[in-house]
């Protein structure tokens, strides 16, 4: 028997294949903007998007005045609705060990950094509706690795850290968890995960 009796899950690239460059890259060509500038403004002002100080609209203001760019100024469309909706896909090897993991009789989770736009587009997608417990960042307005989002969670759970485990794809985020006492580990691929949850006793 496993000594852990919640499992959360990153959602942008553990349970989604998808990573912020895919949309840096689209919207730096559709604006004929350089990526590395595109990507580098973006990567300042995302935490402001992600814990929901302003709309996608006011983000991407900012970021066109930061690189003189006044169509993206303007932009009113949602660019992360479309490049997320064309891009994104499901994991299903991850989702079928979070099958696993409830039939074993241990709770599921999500903790991720997330904005209104992409949260809506999950939703629409039926992504959500098996996760018992579920954190979003635009919701609590603290963004990982902010250890505040980590003692957020603590505070809203029926568990210890000591019976939580964590998975992530960044390692700023792993860390910060593991030290206030989460167990965390660094989502590389399923076959490597898979082989982390038997170890544990998880799967």
């Amino acid at each position: 028997m496993s000594q852990f009796q919640l499992v959360l899950f990153d959602i942008g690239g553990v349970l989604v294949n998808w990573h912020d460059t895919w949309l840096y890259h689209v919207v730096s060509e559709k604006f004929g903007i350089q990526e590395k500038t595109l990507t580098s403004e973006c990567e300042k002002e995302i935490v402001n998007l992600h814990t929901g100080k302003i709309s996608e609209n006011e983000f991407w203001r900012k970021i066109g005045k930061k690189v003189n760019s006044l169509e993206l100024q303007k932009v009113k469309k949602s660019l992360i609705y479309d490049t997320f909706k064309d891009k994104a896909k499901l994991n299903n090897s991850i989702l079928k060990m979070v099958k696993k993991i409830q039939e074993n009789k241990i709770k599921v989770g999500v903790l991720s950094n997330l904005e209104k736009t992409t949260h809506t587009i999950l939703e629409e997608f039926g992504l959500l509706d098996s996760y018992e417990f579920q954190f979003y960042s635009h919701k609590i307005g603290f963004a990982k690795p902010d250890r505040r989002i980590f003692k957020y969670v603590l505070g809203n759970v029926p568990f210890k850290s000591s019976e939580i485990f964590f998975i992530d794809d960044k390692i700023s985020n792993v860390q910060v968890a593991n030290s206030i006492g989460i167990k965390s580990i660094k989502y590389a691929n399923a076959k490597k995960l898979k082989q982390d949850l038997k170890r544990h006793k998880i799967l």
